[in-house]
């Protein structure tokens, strides 16, 4: 995971430096269409760029802190078992909220045709 954040935030090649490259080309090609839209879109991806720009500058040593995080603990499988069944949603009974299920009771009179 740490290699994966180093290819998004590294300060000469990274994503979020590319990415905001990409957005300051597309400010100067709508500049040059030199309408009130080609304005607009202009500060609008030179915002974008700012943006990324900024961002990229706070995440330089994302890196390396998940690095230094170390790898996840593994879980498992019946701990992974009961983290789902403890997180899972409830099935919806269709009664009213607080309202208790009946219990199953069996039934008092044999069936016909049945024998115990």
């Amino acid at each position: 995971m740490a290699d994966l954040v180093e290819h998004v935030v590294a300060p000469d090649d990274g994503v979020l430096v590319r990415l905001g490259e990409f957005f300051e080309a597309a400010a100067v090609q709508a500049n040059v269409t030199d309408t009130d839209a080609g304005w607009d879109l202009s500060h609008l991806c030179e915002d974008a760029a700012a943006t990324l720009t900024s961002l990229a500058e706070d995440m330089r040593g994302a890196g390396h802190q998940m690095r230094a995080l170390g790898s996840p603990r593994k879980q498992g499988w019946q701990e992974g078992v009961a983290s789902y069944y403890a997180t899972a949603p409830r099935p919806h009974t269709g009664a009213a909220p607080g309202a208790e299920e009946p219990a199953a009771t069996p039934p008092t009179t044999p069936r016909p045709g049945r024998s115990r």
